[in-house]
């Protein structure tokens, strides 16, 4: 989202993340995809499908490091 200043001598874009989660928000959405995603990952390694649980761990390694960049 952008804001502009009309009105300024020099005008100024200010960038801020258009986001409708706060970072709380964010987090304990990601805890609860964490959850159930390690929670199936699981299952399937225990059934002999263990890199179903490598993917979920990279997965969710790559999603927590994109939220922490908002």
């Amino acid at each position: 989202m952008l804001a502009i200043e009309p009105d300024a001598a020099s005008q100024r874009i200010v960038m801020v993340p258009n986001r409708s989660l706060s970072k709380t928000g964010l987090w304990l959405f990601y805890g609860s995809l964490a959850v159930v995603t390690l929670t199936l990952g699981l299952w399937f390694a225990l059934h002999g499908f263990w890199p179903v649980l490598a993917y979920a761990v990279l997965e969710l390694v790559w999603l927590g490091w994109c939220q922490g960049l908002c």
